[in-house]
C-alpha cells in the first residue's frame, strides 16, 4: 500500500552570484535581478511530472528540493534488495528488481536512475539514457543523473546532448569532480579549448591533485603547440600517478620531439614576417578580413605567438566578432601571461559583452601589470559600478578623470555614481563638465537628460 512520503528528498543548492550570470535567469547584460525573480526563474527553468518541487531562499543561497509523491513499501523492499545485489556485481538481477519496483511505484525518481546506472554498468548507453530521461523529468534537479546522462552520450558520440547534460550536471552540483571533468573533456573534443582550460585550471584548484586534469591540459596544449606547457603538465601526471597507462602516455609524448617544426622550420623567417606585415598593412588600410586571414595563415604554422593571437583579436574586434576576439585575446595570455596589453583588451571586449564580473577580473590584472592609463581605469570603475561597487568606481574614474580630463566616459559615469550615493550636487558638476565640451561627444545629449531627471 502506498504511504504519504516523507523523506528520500532530493536536494540542490544554488547561489545567488552564480545565477545572476546565469543563462537560465535570461537577465540582461549589467542587469542585477532580485532573490525572488531569480527563485521563478529557476523554477520555470525545473519542471517535474509528479512529485513536489520547492525552492526556498535562505541567505546568499536558493535551495532547491524535491520529493515523490508517495513512497510504496513493497516497491521499497525490492529497492533494498537490488542495492544488495549491487554491491555484489549482479547487476542483472539488480536491474530485473528495479524494474519490478517501478511497475509498483513509476512515480520514484531513485529507481529509474538505479536502473538506468545498471544499463551504463552493461554498456547499455541507450537503455540507460531512457531510464535516465524518466528520472529527470520526474525529479529535474538529480544532479547525477545529469552526470551519467552526459557520460552515456558521450560514449554514444552524442557530444551536444553530453554538453547539454553535464553543464546542467554541473550547474546543479560545482563540487562534482566528475561532471566538470567530462564537461571539460566534451569541450576540447569541441575545440572550446578556452572552456576547458578554465574548467580544467578549477578542478585544480579544488583538487590540486587531480591527475585527469592535468593530463587534459596537457593534450590542449600540445594540440595549440604550446610543447613547453604542455611537457609540464605531463610531468605532473607522471610525477603524481608513477606506473600507470596515464603515466605511461605521458611519458611516451614527452618522447616526441617537440623542439622543432618541420614545416614551420621550412618556412623563411622573412617570409612569416612578411605574413604579419601583410596583415597589418590590411588592418590599417581598413580591410579587416584579410588581415585576419593573414594572421590565421601565420598562427596555423606557429601557434605559439602570443603577439599575433593579440593582433588577430583586436581585428576580430572590428569585423564584430567579439565571442572569437575574446578566445584570441585568452590565448595570447595564456601563452604569455605577463601583458598587461592582453588583459585590457579582453577587459575591453568582455565590456562590451556585458560580462562586468570577468571584465573587472581582467583589467584589474591589466592595472596590476601595469596598464594604468586613462581608458582601462575608466573600464575599470565602469564596471565596478555596474557590479554595485561604487566606492572602488569612483577611485578608478576620479584618477581616469586626472590623467585625461578630456574623458566623457569617465565623467558621465563619476555622474552616475553619484546619483548613486545621492549627491546630486557633485553629479551635477560632473555632467555640466561634459556640456561644457568645446567639441561635440554623444555623452552631451546623455548629460542634459540627466541633469533635467535629477533637478
Amino acid at each position: 500500500m502506498p504511504v504519504q512520503n516523507t523523506k528520500k528528498m532530493m536536494m540542490a543548492r544554488l547561489t545567488m552570484n552564480a545565477l545572476q550570470e546565469d543563462p537560465i535567469c535570461e537577465n540582461l547584460p549589467g542587469e542585477k535581478l532580485d532573490p525572488e525573480t531569480l527563485r521563478n526563474k529557476v523554477l520555470a527553468h525545473y519542471q517535474t511530472s509528479s512529485g513536489r518541487l520547492n525552492a526556498l531562499i535562505k541567505g546568499d543561497e536558493l535551495i532547491l528540493s524535491w520529493q515523490p509523491p508517495h513512497i510504496d513499501e513493497a516497491a521499497e523492499s525490492l529497492h533494498h534488495e537490488a542495492m544488495s545485489l549491487i554491491r555484489s556485481k549482479q547487476y542483472a538481477r539488480a536491474g530485473e528488481k528495479w524494474k519490478h519496483a517501478i511497475a509498483l511505484n513509476e512515480e520514484d525518481a531513485q529507481y529509474h536512475y538505479q536502473l538506468g546506472l545498471v544499463h551504463f554498468e552493461l554498456k547499455q548507453y541507450q537503455d540507460s539514457l531512457e531510464s535516465l530521461q524518466k528520472t529527470i523529468a520526474l525529479c529535474p534537479i538529480h544532479s547525477k543523473a545529469f552526470l551519467v546522462l552526459g557520460a552515456a552520450s558521450l560514449r554514444m558520440r552524442k557530444i551536444s546532448d553530453a554538453e547539454m547534460y553535464l553543464l546542467e550536471a554541473v550547474r546543479l552540483d560545482r563540487k562534482s569532480m566528475l561532471a566538470m571533468l567530462h564537461l571539460a573533456t566534451v569541450f576540447s573534443i569541441q575545440k572550446k579549448f578556452n572552456e576547458a582550460i578554465d574548467l580544467f585550471e578549477e578542478i585544480l584548484k579544488q583538487s590540486p591533485k587531480e591527475i585527469r586534469a592535468y593530463l587534459g591540459l596537457a593534450k590542449i596544449h600540445y594540440i595549440l603547440g604550446d610543447f613547453k606547457r604542455s611537457n609540464r603538465y605531463f610531468h605532473q601526471v607522471i610525477e603524481l600517478a608513477p606506473g600507470t597507462k596515464m603515466a605511461d602516455y605521458a611519458k611516451r609524448s614527452l618522447q616526441v620531439d617537440q623542439s622543432a617544426n618541420p614545416e614551420l622550420d621550412a618556412i623563411p623567417d622573412e617570409m612569416r614576417e612578411e605574413q604579419i606585415t601583410e596583415g597589418v598593412q590590411y588592418y590599417i588600410s581598413g580591410d579587416f578580413r584579410k588581415a585576419a586571414n593573414k594572421y590565421q595563415g601565420y598562427l596555423k604554422l606557429k601557434p605559439s605567438d602570443h603577439y599575433v593571437w593579440y593582433l588577430l583579436g583586436e581585428t576580430k574586434i572590428r569585423l564584430g566578432e567579439t565571442q572569437e576576439a575574446a578566445d584570441c585575446f585568452k590565448k595570447a595570455i595564456r601563452i604569455n601571461s605577463k601583458r598587461g596589453l592582453y588583459y585590457k583588451a579582453l577587459g575591453a571586449v568582455l565590456h562590451l559583452a556585458g560580462m562586468h564580473a570577468e571584465a573587472v577580473e581582467s583589467l584589474k590584472k591589466a592595472i596590476e601589470l601595469g596598464k594604468k592609463d586613462p581608458l582601462t581605469r575608466t573600464l575599470y570603475g565602469v564596471n565596478l559600478l555596474r557590479r554595485k561597487k561604487p566606492d572602488a568606481a569612483i577611485e578608478e574614474l576620479h584618477a581616469a578623470y586626472k590623467r585625461d580630463p578630456n574623458n566623457p566616459l569617465a565623467l558621465y559615469h563619476l555622474a552616475l555614481t553619484a546619483i548613486q550615493k545621492n549627491m546630486k550636487s557633485d553629479a551635477s558638476d560632473w555632467l555640466q563638465k561634459i556640456k561644457n565640451y568645446c567639441h561635440y561627444t554623444p555623452f552631451m545629449e546623455q548629460a542634459d537628460h540627466l541633469i533635467k531627471s535629477i533637478k
